[in-house]
């Protein structure tokens, strides 16, 4: 009898319940109607059993991919518009998901890793921080961020700690200031970009200080102006601000240019 289940099973994968109708009535006749008959409803049950299993795999598979889509497009609207394959590696979401997406058109592939909605401005700013998380946005581009300079940059300016591999990618973007790497996360606050995404960039009163020590890398204008504006600020912590002056060994530097300036 078992090896007849096995036969069964067999002819149900290769050749479905007509085939297992045969087996029923020519394989052993001698059993008589009784055996035939079993054999069918079983054959039946296993078949109806197999389809049941196989509509419910294919309903789970089509419900998890809903799935995964709906968080990658909750992703990317939250950073508006802009995705990166870190993030959907965050969230242990496969990134066949987003290859499916970019075939069916819903998102677009600007950047090896990097995706954004059709019509969308990309927000180059989180991209270059989402991918080198070393980068730290400062001088001209922590200025205009801060409200103290009014040129929008061309490059970002951005601050990586001593001995950071530059690679072409972030040189053809960024203009790269170096930090002794127990000074590089000095003063890290927290902004967001012209597209609204949050960054992280050096707070105003370690951006004073960074201008003043790269002034000869910067224009002049910008570092006077910048500076003066800076100190009409009212929530300036200036105790802070000579904190930093000291480490960054800008103390005297500093002190006159704000004599200059006040």
């Amino acid at each position: 009898m078992y090896r007849w289940l096995v036969h069964i099973q067999i002819q149900l994968i290769l050749g479905g319940v007509s085939a297992l109708t045969v087996l029923a009535e020519e394989e052993r006749p001698e059993q008589g109607i009784f055996k035939g008959s079993f054999l069918i409803l079983y054959a039946n049950h296993v078949y109806k059993h197999t389809y049941i299993n196989n509509n419910i795999s294919i309903f789970v598979k089509q419900v998890k991919a809903m799935d995964h889509t709906k968080r990658i497009k909750t992703i990317i609207n939250k950073q508006q518009g802009t995705l990166l394959s870190s993030d959907v590696d965050e969230y242990n979401i496969p990134r066949t998901y987003v290859a499916m997406m970019v075939a069916e058109g819903t998102i677009e592939r600007i950047d090896r890793g990097v995706y954004v909605l059709p019509d969308s401005l990309e927000d180059w700013m989180l991209i270059l921080q989402k991918k080198y998380p070393n980068l730290i946005y400062s001088h001209e581009t922590a200025l205009f961020l801060h409200g103290l300079s009014d040129r929008t940059p061309f490059e970002y300016s951005a601050t990586v700690p001593s001995g950071y591999k530059v690679v072409n990618a972030i040189r053809e973007k960024a203009k790269i200031y170096y930090i002794k790497k127990e000074l590089h996360l000095m003063g890290v606050t927290e902004e967001r970009t012209p597209l609204g995404n949050t960054i992280t960039v050096y707070n105003v009163e370690r951006t004073m200080c960074d201008v003043v020590r790269s002034r000869n890398r910067m224009d002049l204008q910008i570092v006077s102006n910048a500076l003066t504006r800076s100190l009409k600020k009212k929530n300036v912590d200036y105790a802070l601000l000579m904190g930093y002056a000291r480490k960054l060994n800008v103390e005297k530097l500093l002190n006159m240019y704000i004599e200059m300036l006040t």
